[in-house]
């Protein structure tokens, strides 16, 4: 695993909101908000996947009625 370091500008209050809700001290609040930043951004693109999903079987059902009815 390679480590690199980082920085970031963020309001005071808002570090220090992170930090009582985690718990952590500020490297590893940070830490634990990106990776769950992380994992949220990848399970909104497979709950978006599945709508679009959903929306084409709708369109194709749609499709095949109007097909046959002519």
């Amino acid at each position: 695993m390679r480590y690199v370091h980082a920085q970031t500008v963020i309001k005071e209050e808002k570090l220090e909101e992170l930090k009582r809700r985690t718990g952590k001290n500020t490297k590893d609040a940070l830490l634990e908000a990106i990776l769950h930043y992380l994992s949220c951004n990848l399970e909104m693109s497979h709950i978006g996947l599945k709508r679009i999903e959903n929306s084409l079987n709708v369109i194709r059902e749609l499709k095949e009625e109007l097909v046959g009815e002519n």
